[in-house]
């Protein structure tokens, strides 16, 4: 029977001789890894009402209560970490269209995800059945108050990042 990591191998390899040869024929938008797709939750009590969809292209982040984000995704990287780990870049566009990215640490072994800026937070896939997302138009002192997951955990927007 083949281990975890030997699967999660497998798959990398086969997609990316998939998207070398199809790539290449078409310019098919970017699609978040299946392995990732789904809801996420901590027991962090500091998160304890948020959470975090994986759809094939979309990333939505919950801000408490009923309220949440849906995001176009823009684009996906890969790269194997060590013991099977793999660490995924997905970019994303907010609400007002600024290109964000959420670099995420994927543990196949556990079935778990952390922020690259948050690594002591752990997500675990919940089978919970969360809503499309509410349309959210917030002024910038709203925004703020809101703590869109996006701008609070340390990561720029892409523009901001071009020069640094």
């Amino acid at each position: 029977m083949c281990s975890k990591l030997t699967r999660l191998l497998l798959l990398v390899v086969v997609s990316a001789i998939f998207s070398v040869v199809v790539g290449c024929a078409t310019q098919e938008p970017p699609e978040v890894p299946e392995e990732l797709i789904g809801v996420w939750i901590t027991d962090d009590p500091r998160f304890q009402d948020r959470f975090l969809k994986l759809e094939k292209q979309a990333i939505h982040f919950g801000l408490g209560g009923d309220k949440a984000s849906e995001n176009p995704v823009v684009g996906v990287e890969m790269e194997l970490e060590e013991a099977g780990k793999a660490v995924y870049r997905i970019r994303f566009l907010s609400p007002e269209g600024v290109e964000f990215r959420k670099t995420l640490s994927y543990d196949p072994n556990q079935d778990v995800i952390r922020y690259k800026s948050r690594p002591s937070v752990v997500w675990k896939r919940s089978n919970v059945e969360i809503r499309p997302a509410t349309e959210i138009s917030m002024d910038l002192s709203r925004r703020q108050e809101a703590r869109h997951p996006a701008e609070t955990d340390s990561e720029t927007p892409i523009e901001a990042e071009v020069g640094s």
